[in-house]
């Protein structure tokens, strides 16, 4: 679990402000899901799986984002910011 804990922690080091050019709250989460696993490429035992969000209100989402780590499956929330045009997540978890 501690393994799982240091590398998450380079995805949270790497939560960039990027390209949101889909509104929707499906759209979003796949765009989320494909930076993760862009800044998760040069690592073998690592990928994000899933990324569950509900849309809060005006440019506010939450939920799940799902890790496989080594066959280990890893849950964490997320929060993402979307104006439209960009996005930035936050693995709350993560930033401890």
């Amino acid at each position: 679990m501690k393994k799982i804990g240091v590398i998450l922690v380079i995805v949270m080091m790497f939560s960039l402000i990027t390209s949101c050019s889909r509104v929707s709250t499906s759209g979003l989460e796949e765009d989320v899901l494909e930076l993760v696993n862009k800044k998760l490429a040069d690592m073998d035992n690592i990928s994000a799986t899933k990324v569950s969000l509900v849309h809060n209100e005006g440019n506010k989402y939450s939920g799940i984002i799902v890790f496989n780590v080594d066959g280990e499956e890893a849950m964490f929330d997320i929060n993402v910011i979307c104006d439209g045009r960009s996005f930035e997540y936050e693995i709350p978890e993560l930033d401890r």
